[in-house]
């Protein structure tokens, strides 16, 4: 039986988020925050970005600051050309 996967995005009037799934935060800038879940890679795009709150062990996340978006990046397909065409 797969497991079902936890996450969640909340977005209080552009000024908060507040994520749950968040497994780590690959790179953190004040217009910039690119971070990893359950269900794929984050990037969060705004200005003044701040994490307030972050636990890696509960999968927890607080950003405060103007955020413009919110966006997902496929995963990354990892091997060489030949491994993934012979799976």
């Amino acid at each position: 039986m797969s497991e079902t996967l936890m996450h969640d995005i909340v977005i209080e009037n552009r000024q908060k988020l507040t994520a749950t799934g968040i497994e780590n935060v690959d790179s953190y800038e004040d217009d910039c925050i690119v971070a990893q879940s359950e269900c794929g890679e984050i990037v969060i795009k705004g200005h003044d970005l701040k994490i307030s709150r972050l636990s890696v062990e509960t999968g927890d996340m607080t950003v405060d600051g103007g955020i413009d978006s919110v966006s997902y990046n496929a995963p990354k397909v990892s091997g060489s050309f030949l491994s993934r065409v012979f799976r």
